[in-house]
């Protein structure tokens, strides 16, 4: 609906005809300034095919400016300057009055949405900036202030329960994590959800979670990690001993610090299960 309302905008103001100066002839000031409004209409239109010219305001104000132009030169029933406006319009004052009250309604409630959806964002980045210097429950307090009006944003929902976690109020980070997913995909979500269950010593649903997350990211070796440790949690000794070959066996897109780290991690990890239950697997790189 908003393409066609804007595409017949679009199509009115280049087809428009232009009302004739019958004061000043010799200065035809409407054929003028319509024709040149229109030329930069195109340009605008033109430049929009291959870039997004309207997401810089400088350009939306000078896109409105110029269809006002337009408009103000548009033929309507008697001759007359854009700067004399001495000619006679169809619609009636009660619909035009009517139009202009509706405009200053719907622009007085877009203007308090606005600054109400500023002031949230506001402290939804006060409340992240505070958590990322670790005063967790400050950030907790500015990010409960915003729930309300945020309850439906996926992304606000997996900071806060991200934020939950590290305070360590596993439930609550469940409640809202699991929200997120609902409007917010992204695969450290579910590793947080498997890291908020592991401590709840739900097993089954942090086990879901990090398969999830390595179902939706195969390159990531963390929530494989995060698994082994699970399985050695719920002594599930074997199917530790299979994770920690295959994350070392496994070959890795970006050999990081981060990934040498788990990678050392495991190899501890697999000679104490060795070590515990004379396991050998002659296999294995692990040495």
């Amino acid at each position: 609906m908003g393409f066609i309302l804007l595409a017949g905008i679009i199509v009115t103001a280049l087809l428009a005809n232009t009302k004739l100066n019958k004061i000043y002839p010799e200065e035809d000031f409407n054929k003028s300034i319509s024709l040149s409004a229109k030329a930069s209409l195109i340009s605008i239109l033109t430049v929009a095919l291959f870039s997004f010219p309207f997401h810089v305001l400088p350009n939306f104000i000078n896109f409105m400016f110029l269809l006002a132009l337009i408009s103000a030169a548009m033929s309507i029933k008697k001759g007359g300057s854009i700067f004399n406006r001495n000619y006679e319009v169809d619609i009636s004052n009660y619909v035009v009055n009517s139009i202009c009250i509706i405009a200053v309604i719907l622009s007085v409630t877009l203007f308090y949405k606005n600054v109400n959806r500023f002031n949230v964002n506001k402290i939804w980045k006060e409340g992240y900036d505070k958590a990322s210097f670790g005063f967790y429950n400050d950030a907790i307090k500015d990010f409960s202030k915003i729930y309300s009006s945020l309850s439906s944003n996926g992304n606000y929902l997996f900071n806060y329960g991200g934020l939950l976690l590290l305070n360590k109020n596993y439930k609550s980070a469940v409640k809202i994590l699991k929200a997120s997913t609902k409007t917010y995909s992204d695969a450290k979500q579910h590793i947080d959800l498997g890291i908020a269950y592991s401590n709840l010593n739900d097993y089954k649903n942090a086990e879901t979670e990090f398969l999830y997350a390595m179902n939706m990211k195969p390159d990531l070796i963390y929530p494989e990690y995060l698994l082994t440790e699970l399985y050695i949690k719920e002594n599930k000794l074997e199917k530790a001993k299979l994770e920690c070959e295959r994350i070392l066996n496994r070959k890795v897109n970006i050999n990081s610090s981060a990934v040498q780290e788990i990678k050392n991690k495991i190899k501890i990890l697999l000679n104490s299960l060795k070590a515990k239950s004379g396991y050998t697997n002659s296999n294995s790189n692990s040495q």
